[in-house]
């Protein structure tokens, strides 16, 4: 059987009507003529297996010409309908744009396209199947950096690139390639990124970024602090001003109107610092601000997002950010995009004025800045408790639990909760030193917990805290070391424990290979009893009196006293009125105690100077019967 799909052949080379002639034979002969084109009319053939991409847009317009063979048809008499291959639903996303739409839904799938001449009724169909051939866009590559050797190489620190993508989602991947360089390059290394964006459809594309890494310098690297701040709690107070509250508003609540808010006693710990224009075409340059005054060195890090809102819905960044010392540093600049946003760290001083702030400088629109995670590191750390020191049969993972709760109540550091909503477990202590000259000494380095599935991974939260060491690490010109020197400060001859209590002088020197230049740094790192003894004994006694003279008499009963860290405790006795006599070894005994009720004190110091009193009541009491006695006259 001939097929009527031969003229597509022939269509291609005859013009006018066509006659067909065909002999039947062992052959099949087919003869053809044609007179004129008005003959033509009617006869359809299309195209079978069209390959449609989609273009920048994702979208693609099917047209009659797309499908039909040759040329010489009136496509204003045409019709195009596209239905699903295996669906057979009719498709047309855009129903009022000319032609059939396609778009992302479609990727993948087979099309019938069937062609309609309007006229006549007759139709043909063909077989297409639609693709995304586009790659994504980099719209901008990540910049070139120059970085130094101790900054972290992620992408977090030295920047993304820009991608956009027609049709849907894209996957970003790189790769690194590492050039070493040397004191004669006068760099660390080189750093080659290559960026890949990846679409859903398999289409690729790439851009290059260099980061360069600068060799390392002793006179600028971060040195470990000390740990030698004994009793002090470090306490912030966040307040607004000053400012004039009457520029201020609030949403659309009106003039007059503040919002800085600090709450760092919940889990939405944040400040807040809402302000606008109100009254175009007005354009207000004063800063509005939380100021905090820095009582300690240290360091601050908090994360930060910064908008602003039209009426329209429109969204762009705004001038907000931080001050220290009157120096402004604007976070953010419009028109950047809907939002802005990052994670900052900020050396401060004592005595420094630090602020966050907004420049309300857009017309008639809402400027929002938002703070969360404020965290303040102080220069120098609190002193480490002796009885805090690493115990390696501490095994955590029973506290462990599923997502999202992470870790139960009693591992849970409250702090960090109540600041910023994580569960994370809280630091057990400070990690030792195993062997060597400095066995037991505070280590530089720190333990970590074991992962978390779902919640945290390996060696990303401390357990036990190390003391630090000069920050030089990937710094391959740069060596550091140290030597300590250990001061006992618990009272001679005394037990003070298995850890006691002493300072340590732990002497650092870095040495540059390039340069042959050295740096010498003294870290402080203080091991400390801040706990006096416990002492268990009744808060009330009663003593009778001396037979012979009406005053008490105090037989001491001898106290029950332990120590979180010594193994040695002395005690003593005082009293407001009376005579202590004896010692700690033989017994103390109270004599000449008046009648009623005496104040007594039991005193019990440990080895590293830690006193603690227990105060006794003492109810002297008159026990003794009265007795008479008969002499005799001679």
């Amino acid at each position: 059987m001939i097929r009527l799909s031969l003229l597509k052949a022939l269509r291609r080379q005859l013009s006018g009507a066509i006659m067909l002639m065909l002999v039947i034979s062992s052959t099949a002969t087919l003869i053809a003529s044609s007179s004129s084109p008005e003959a033509m009319r009617g006869q359809l053939a299309c195209n079978d297996d069209i390959q449609i991409s989609l273009d920048e847009t994702c979208l693609a317009t099917i047209t009659p010409d797309m499908v039909l063979e040759g040329t010489g048809y009136n496509y204003a008499d045409m019709l195009v309908i596209a239905r699903d291959w295996v669906t057979r639903a009719i498709i047309d996303v855009d129903p009022v744009m000319p032609g059939v739409q396609i778009g992302a839904a479609q990727i993948g799938r087979h099309l019938e396209l069937t062609v309609r001449e309007i006229s006549s009724g007759n139709s043909c169909w063909g077989r297409a199947f639609v693709e995304d051939k586009l790659a994504p866009i980099f719209t901008s590559c990540a910049l070139n950096v120059e970085i130094n050797c101790t900054d972290p190489t992620s992408p977090a620190f030295t920047g993304l690139p820009l991608v956009t993508e027609n049709c849907g989602t894209y996957t970003l991947t790189y790769t690194d390639k590492v050039d070493k360089g040397s004191c004669a390059l006068g760099y660390e290394k080189i750093i080659t990124r290559t960026w890949i964006a990846t679409d859903s459809h398999g289409n690729k594309s790439s851009c290059v970024q260099t980061i360069r890494i600068l060799l390392g310098d002793i006179f600028v690297a971060p040195v470990p602090p000390h740990f030698d701040v004994v009793g002090r709690e470090t306490v912030f107070k966040f307040f607004t001003g000053p400012f004039d509250p009457a520029n201020w508003q609030v949403g659309n609540a009106g003039p007059g109107a503040i919002n800085g808010t600090v709450n760092f006693t919940n889990t939405n710990s944040k400040l807040t610092i809402i302000g606008a224009d109100g009254v175009a075409p007005a354009k207000m340059d004063t800063t509005y601000a939380a100021i905090l005054s820095i009582p300690y060195c240290g360091t601050i890090t908090f994360d930060w997002t910064s908008m602003i809102r039209g009426g329209a819905g429109n969204f762009q960044n705004d001038e907000a950010g931080y001050a220290l010392n009157g120096v402004y540093t604007f976070l953010s600049t419009p028109p950047a995009g809907m939002f802005a946003s990052g994670t900052l760290s900020v050396a401060v001083q004592p005595g420094d004025d630090f602020r966050f702030f907004v420049r309300s400088n857009n017309i008639g629109r809402e400027d929002t800045f938002m703070v969360t995670n404020f965290i303040f590191n102080g220069c120098n750390q609190n002193a480490l408790l002796c009885e805090n020191k690493i115990n390696k049969s501490v095994d955590p993972t029973p506290h462990f639990v599923a997502a999202p709760l992470c870790v139960d109540g009693y591992l849970l550091d409250s702090f960090v909760y109540k600041c910023t909503g994580a569960r994370v477990p809280r630091i057990l202590g400070w990690n030792s030193i195993d062997a060597g000259i400095n066995a037991g000494n505070p280590n530089p380095d720190p333990v970590y917990y074991p992962s978390n599935p779902g919640c945290w991974p390996a060696d990303s939260l401390v357990m036990w805290k190390g003391t630090g060491r000069p920050t030089v690490s990937g710094c391959s010109n740069i060596a550091a070391t140290y030597k300590d020197i250990r001061i006992d400060i618990a009272k001679p001859g005394c037990d003070a424990g298995s850890v006691g209590c002493y300072k340590i002088l732990r002497q650092w020197i870095m040495l540059d290979w390039c340069t042959g230049a050295t740096r010498y740094y003294d870290q402080i790192i203080k091991v400390v009893d801040d706990k006096g003894p416990s002492i268990l004994y009744p808060d009330d006694y009663k003593v009778g009196t001396d037979i012979w003279k009406c005053e008490g008499r105090w037989e001491v009963p001898p106290a029950w006293i332990t120590d979180n860290c010594s193994n040695e405790i002395h005690y003593s006795i005082r009293v407001e009125d009376g005579t202590v006599l004896g010692d700690e070894k033989t017994g103390f005994v109270v004599v000449n105690l008046p009648l009623g009720i005496q104040n007594a004190y039991i005193i019990a110091e440990d080895c590293c100077g830690n006193i603690t009193e227990k105060l006794v009541r003492i109810n002297v009491v008159d026990k003794i019967r009265l007795s008479l006695y008969v002499i005799k006259q001679p």
